[in-house]
């Protein structure tokens, strides 16, 4: 009986150790907490005994979820990979054991060869999951697409969190702590057994260990539930001490994860207190970064479409440590989102790679350098990476979007607003820093900004299909085509309209929604992302930013995309506000006061521009917008052509 009660000890030690591996992977993912974990374990144990098909192990993950920070499908990924370190332990001490002669037979023999076809089968699985292959990742896009939102949002997240747990068992976990858990743990396990079969051939009962093994770990009994352990002719009488040995340890667990919620940890011995005491002081990781499910859901149907590998590595890489409340990208490489970290602050994460993180970075030096010169958000903090750089600005729940403030507040008050704005860039960015403009660089950002664009959008299919035509009918109304606005857009023409520009410092990209609205702030606003490095930096490039938006309304046409097109006839809904319109007419009344006109049309122009600058990038990432923005296009330079200069009469000299 000695050795039957020493081996129950031991099993129970290797349960332990089994709990503290299965530690090594959520707490990747969150502060693990070990009474629930003991709980699982035991629970599910307890329940592989009862239901066949090893169910216990669903059990199992959904009661280490509940009040978890991380959801089921995590849970039930870190069972998953947690048992697959099991079958390859088990696979090769069959074979082990089959090698040094320990057991044999026809029985051995399929058991090897299912545990290696299943060993073989998993890590083909880890090897294309943690390469993140297409082809698994398409299989399963198109079962997800199948189902309903919420059965795929089940789907992908439980894929995800499977990929994601294949790979954190490369990089995250410690491999030392994980080697050295697994081998005790089957140690205690091997032991166990083995002390149990010697203790059953003292009670007179002959069973070996390789039968007591072969009995417990044969693929069939893995499948069937653990009461068809006891009913077998090859443990005979003997299966009533199997059962006490077997569940005893599970009871032992849940009664003590019990009592480690119920009592104070003080009344316990030292090896309870030990168990129950969370350790871990890591920082964590998400496993999905999202805090609600339509955001996620888009991600996870572009990264399983496998669209654009490595912008879904790299966001996710860029983004573990938070969780992502909204992402507010806009046409830019780079990637802003609202984020919530620990202690559940917000604030704002601004990112990018490779060529952009080095923009990005300008960008945050900028912000810095002006910072009480201007109404700018104070960087909290920066990441850069090997092609990587990240800051995040302070969240103010009272500001507002200048986007989202002009629909809300009436056109006074956002219009003085506006002023303000471009009075503080006036006195304190471009007054202070004025210098003559360079020949040279006007020539270049001429070259790099207009001309060169003009013929990259004229060899695109589209593009390249509307200008078979000499007139478009945009919206039933008839426009010239491109063809016949080219002569106004030639370097020498050009180079006259901004003539009388001059340089300084500036934001670089002053459009609506790139200005904050902030009751609480003195000045009422501050402005966010520039774009000061420029060819041309003039301040007339600000102005013309200004008329990007307000003229013919960019906030608007971003967020379109239903266009059709029947041979030269073009219609897409117009969605420009009557906000935006009267705003633009105090905003061109402003112009009209504050410049003369030679400069009111070198603003008109880098409005054309800026316009020009966008179409390449629409026409590569978002095809179905280059048609709605080309129009437009078309639209602008009739519009400058046709009224933008006839000034009006209060006006005359």
């Amino acid at each position: 009986m000695f050795f039957v009660i020493l081996a129950i000890v031991v099993f129970f030690v290797g349960h332990i150790l089994k709990m503290l591996r299965w530690e090594l992977f959520v707490q990747i993912y969150e502060q693990p907490v070990r009474h629930r974990l003991l709980t699982s374990i035991s629970v599910g144990h307890f329940v592989n005994h009862i239901v066949p098909m090893r169910v216990g192990e669903l059990i199992r993950a959904m009661i280490a979820s509940t009040r978890s920070k991380n959801n089921f499908p995590l849970m039930l990924a870190t069972v998953i990979v947690d048992r697959f370190l099991d079958v390859i332990v088990v696979g090769l001490a069959f074979i082990f054991f089959f090698g040094v002669k320990i057991g044999g037979g026809q029985s051995w023999e399929y058991s090897i060869a299912i545990y290696a076809s299943a060993i073989i089968a998993g890590g083909i699985a880890f090897f294309y999951f943690s390469k993140e292959s297409r082809l698994p990742k398409l299989c399963i896009f198109v079962i997800g697409r199948i189902f309903n939102t919420s059965i795929r949002n089940v789907i992908y997240t439980f894929a995800w969190s499977l990929i994601s747990c294949f790979k954190d068992l490369i990089g995250n976990v410690n491999r030392t702590k994980l080697i050295l858990l697994t081998v005790a743990t089957w140690f205690c396990y091997f032991c166990s057994y083995f002390l149990l079969s010697r203790g059953l051939q003292v009670l007179g009962y002959y069973v070996s260990f390789s039968a007591l093994f072969t009995h417990v770990y044969s693929p069939a009994s893995v499948i069937d539930s653990g009461w068809g352990l006891y009913d077998n002719s090859q443990i005979g009488a003997a299966s009533f001490y199997l059962l006490v040995f077997t569940l005893t340890p599970t009871i032992v667990m849940l009664l003590a994860s019990v009592a480690l919620v119920l009592f104070p940890h003080n009344y316990f011995p030292l090896i309870l207190r030990t168990i129950g005491r969370n350790s871990y002081k890591g920082q964590f990781v998400k496993v999905i970064p999202f805090a609600n499910t339509e955001t996620k859901m888009l991600f996870l149907e572009r990264y399983f479409a496998a669209e654009d590998r490595g912008y879904c590595e790299a966001y996710i890489k860029a983004n573990r440590d938070i969780a992502i409340v909204k992402d507010y990208s806009g046409g830019s490489h780079a990637t802003t989102l609202l984020i919530e970290k620990d202690q559940n602050i917000r604030c704002f994460r601004k990112y990018a790679f490779c060529d952009s993180a080095s923009k990005l970075r300008l960008q945050a030096d900028w912000l810095r350098e002006q910072h009480g010169i201007l109404p700018l958000p104070e960087i909290l903090s920066c990441r850069s990476d090997e092609n990587l750089f990240s800051y995040d600005m302070p969240f103010e729940s009272d500001a507002v979007n200048f986007f989202d403030a002009v629909h809300c507040y009436d056109s006074q008050t956002c219009w003085t607003l506006l002023q303000r704005v471009l009075n503080d860039l006036n006195q304190n960015l471009y007054q202070p820093n004025l210098r003559p403009f360079s020949n040279q660089l006007l020539k270049k950002y001429i070259d790099d900004k207009c001309i060169k664009n003009i013929e990259t959008i004229k060899k695109h299919p589209i593009i390249n299909n509307l200008l078979k035509y000499d007139r478009l009918l945009i919206n039933g109304r008839s426009y010239r085509n491109l063809q016949y606005f080219e002569a106004i857009l030639t370097q020498e023409n050009l180079q006259r309209v901004f003539s009388s520009d001059y340089c300084s410092k500036i934001h670089g990209d002053l459009t609506i929604e790139n200005i904050i609205f902030a009751p609480n702030r003195d000045s009422r606003y501050y402005l966010i992302d520039p774009n000061h490095i420029n060819v041309h930096d003039s301040p007339m490039l600000d102005y013309a930013k200004l008329l990007q938006s307000l003229h013919l309304g960019y906030e608007f046409l971003i967020r379109q995309t239903d266009c059709s097109i029947n041979g030269n006839t073009i219609t897409f809904p117009i969605m420009r506000s009557w906000s935006y319109e009267r705003l633009y007419q105090k905003y061109k009344s402003f112009l009209f006061q504050n410049f003369d006109i030679n400069r009111i049309q070198s603003i008109y122009y880098h409005e054309i521009i800026h316009y020009l600058r966008l179409l390449p990038y629409k026409l590569e990432k978002f095809p179905n917008q280059a048609t709605i923005f080309f129009t437009t296009f078309i639209q602008l330079l009739d519009d400058v052509e046709q009224e933008t200069f006839v000034i009006p009469q209060r006006y005359a000299a």
